[in-house]
């Protein structure tokens, strides 16, 4: 389990790397969907890669996640980004953890925590407690 949060956590940092410098393809996708849209707005055409099905479908984010791991912050939030998706906030301090999570829907926190629970077990028993705190 540690060597795949390990790697995942890698994974993660590169990828948060290029976004932050604008570097992912989905923002380049974005930003030229965004002038897209200005100049159909002017009356051209929108091009057919943004009407397109498959278009769609990779910008339905189903889990879209943020960190504000800050002292400065006690706590934070995220919402979803598609509208049956979910927006989960975390942040990581060396004594606590602190998630948030929001679906637009009431049930979804409370799943959410019966869901965590046995992640939550098993992070804390297989690495010396490394996520103290209760759910």
């Amino acid at each position: 389990l540690i060597d795949a949060l390990n790697a995942c956590s890698s994974k993660h940092i590169s990828l948060t790397k290029e976004a932050a410098m604008g570097q992912g393809w989905d923002r380049h996708l974005f930003a030229l969907r965004h002038f897209a849209l200005l100049e159909h707005a002017g009356g051209l055409s929108m091009p057919d890669l943004f009407l397109d099905d498959s278009y769609a479908h990779i910008n339905r984010i189903v889990l879209s996640t943020s960190t504000l791991s800050s002292p400065f912050f006690a706590m934070g939030g995220f919402g979803p980004t598609s509208p049956n998706g979910y927006g989960l906030g975390y942040a990581i301090h060396s004594l606590r953890q602190c998630v948030t999570q929001d679906n637009g829907r009431s049930y979804g926190l409370v799943h959410m925590r019966k869901k965590q629970a046995p992640v939550h077990g098993c992070l804390g028993n297989s690495t010396g407690n490394l996520w103290p705190g209760r759910i």
